[in-house]
């Protein structure tokens, strides 16, 4: 076959194609740009931000930027609500911030080190005057304002500002579970301690035995010698006696 016809069928062939394919990016970008998609994040304004990256103050020194606001350590996820519903909750909440007008504003600080976002969109402005939500996590239902942002996941090139999401609807994180602390172990009653046994008393030593008395030194050899002789005499009767009745 000749070379020209070739070249001449095959351009023919991808310009019949090239419409649809065309079409069909045309359409994926639109579709990216209107996907409700869920952004959970810490608040915190964009002047905040700009001080904290050393991204400038912004045009005119910042004028302007006070009620700018954007999601750092962000998360998404598929979207919860239409956003028929995204509208009605964000008007809800509009007549509860109403409330919140002389509430004192958040001293909490936002870590910041995670993906982040700028917000936009009519739904930013009752948000911005929730001054308490500053510091705190806030659930985002919204979609990429830009197509671009959108393909690469709004992870924005060095030293730029984050991609803009267009809030459909805000709310506030409920707080965390509160940590239960594990309650203490059962302790015991203090036991009554017995006092230790006093140590037996020593034993007393015996008293001596007290020594015998001698007996006055008042009798005399005479009286000794007188009872001798009485006794001496009456033996002498008795054996007298005997030998009388025996004869």
């Amino acid at each position: 076959m000749d070379l020209s016809k070739v070249v001449g069928i095959t351009a023919a062939a991808l310009f019949t194609a090239a419409p649809p394919a065309f079409a069909q990016a045309q359409q994926a970008k639109a579709s990216d740009i209107t996907t409700i998609q869920t952004f959970t994040g810490c608040l915190m304004t964009e002047p905040a931000y700009r001080k904290a990256h050393n991204l400038g103050s912004g045009a005119l020194g910042g004028v302007g930027l006070g009620d700018e606001l954007v999601l750092v350590d962000a998360k998404v996820s598929p979207g919860k609500s239409t956003t028929a519903d995204a509208k009605a909750t964000t008007k809800a909440l509009d007549q509860e911030q109403k409330a919140e007008k002389n509430a004192p504003p958040s001293t909490s600080a936002c870590a910041d080190q995670g993906q982040a976002f700028r917000l936009t969109g009519s739904a930013e402005d009752p948000l911005s005057k929730m001054k308490s939500l500053l510091g705190h996590d806030v659930e985002i239902q919204g979609r990429f304002k830009d197509a671009d942002d959108a393909r690469t996941g709004g992870t924005p090139a060095a030293g730029k500002l984050p991609a803009e999401v267009v809030i459909e609807s805000f709310a506030p994180v409920a707080n965390a579970a509160p940590v239960t602390e594990p309650a203490p172990a059962p302790t015991m009653p203090p036991q009554p301690t017995t006092p230790p046994e006093p140590p037996p008393p020593a034993a007393t030593p015996a008293p001596a035995p007290n020594p015998p008395k001698e007996l006055p030194h008042t009798a005399s050899s005479n009286e000794l010698f007188g009872l001798v002789g009485a006794l001496t005499l009456f033996s002498g009767a008795l054996v007298s006696a005997f030998r009388r009745r025996a004869s």
